[in-house]
């Protein structure tokens, strides 16, 4: 079992099949259906959508049809407007609005035509086809209420009191409207972290972790390129909502320190892996790790400016550790294949002078040979 730093988080992240959105058309047919494709994915159109990084896609329930966007809300003491954008694959999916039965929404539009509502779970919902829409509306009251119920799946949020943006939203079971003259609103800001860690294995292993700190809005960020060239995502685990597409991670963002743990794999064991040039809101250096499988072979790293792992804040010891730069290289240098013996081999030869009372020898002992563990030798009794 390969060695893991990722207990910390929390959140499931959404891993986008083969770095993308899969449309009805990547879903596996056999070819002899291939005619009769809608005919054979009826009742199954979720197959198509994205899955949840650490499910079997199989069970409907393992899969993600209906992706929020940002929801934009403008409260007073009158009413409010607010605006999403949904993202639908698959089929027609349910997408819930904000508010309740209390606080119905008025003038609801669905890409700026007039749209209906029903209430479900005891919420505003409607049907929604594939595609991206974008989703409007109004809020009327004589009193502004302390808080308005949101839908639980979106992670963006950008809320606005008496013309006044709120920096940071406060949320529970619904999002609080508060007087918002005491926010003050931070500059937009976002600072990364990104560790490492190679295993050499079959295949070769990479876990990279991106330790995030945000400060200002509540906005959606992209991360490019979130992997090296050579290494295709397996698992993604993220305390914001995230997904993985054409090589860049997208993340929700709201202000505070997040984590997100990528693992992926490469197609064989590699010899050499790079850097990426960072494309956008990446570190210019990254701290790179390796750990040998001597079972495997025999291999040890070579890159520039090797560093202490505790002084860096990697989330691994006792391990080489490196701080690259773009377009720098960390090479595994094999020393022997296989596995091999891990005790010492070691030869002695010993000259003995027999005591002049006969009661013991004096003697020099010659050892050579290789140490493999250990590094000092120890006497035991009966020697003196």
């Amino acid at each position: 079992m390969r060695t893991r730093f990722w207990e910390r988080a929390w959140f499931a992240g959404v891993l986008l099949a083969a770095l993308g959105v899969q449309g009805a058309q990547s879903v596996p047919v056999p070819e002899a259906l291939e005619g009769w494709r809608d005919w054979v994915l009826h009742g199954h159109e979720h197959r198509s959508c994205p899955f949840l990084h650490d499910s079997a896609a199989k069970d409907r329930a393992d899969f993600v049809c209906a992706w929020p966007g940002r929801l934009a809300i403008e409260v007073d003491a009158e009413g409010g407007r607010f605006e999403q954008r949904w993202t639908l694959y698959g089929d027609e999916q349910w997408v819930t609005l904000p508010g309740n039965a209390e606080h119905w929404p008025q003038g609801v539009t669905v890409d700026g035509r007039p749209a209906s509502l029903v209430l479900r779970d005891e919420r505003p919902a409607m049907r929604l086809p594939v595609g991206e829409h974008s989703v409007g509306g109004r809020f009327a009251w004589q009193e502004r209420p302390p808080k308005l119920p949101i839908p639980a799946e979106v992670g963006l949020v950008a809320l606005a009191v008496d013309g006044i943006p709120v920096a940071l939203p406060r949320r529970d079971d619904g999002l609080w409207l508060g007087v918002a003259s005491a926010e003050t609103r931070a500059e937009d800001a976002l600072a990364v972290k990104v560790f490492r860690y190679m295993v050499d294995d079959v295949p070769t292993w990479l876990d990279t972790s991106l330790d995030i700190d945000v400060s200002g809005s509540v906005r959606e960020e992209v991360l490019r390129p979130v992997l090296p060239q050579g290494f295709v995502p397996m698992t993604l685990h993220s305390n914001l909502p995230a997904r993985l597409e054409d090589g860049a991670l997208r993340l929700q963002v709201r202000p505070g320190s997040w984590f997100v743990a990528v693992d992926a794999r490469a197609d064989t064991v590699l010899d050499r892996a790079t850097m990426p040039a960072p494309a956008r809101n990446m570190p210019a250096t990254e701290i790179w790790g390796y750990e040998s499988r001597p079972r495997l072979r025999i291999a040890v790293p070579e890159a520039p400016r090797p560093v202490d792992p505790l002084l860096v804040g990697a989330p691994w010891q006792d391990r080489p550790t490196f701080r690259l730069a773009p377009g720098d290289a960390m090479t595994i240098v094999e020393r022997s294949r296989g596995a091999v013996a891990t005790e010492n081999d070691l030869s002695l030869q010993r000259d003995l002078w027999l005591d002049f009372d006969r009661g013991g020898f004096t003697f020099l002992d010659r050892i050579s040979g290789t140490m493999r563990t250990g590094w000092r030798f120890e006497t035991v009794r009966p020697y003196v």
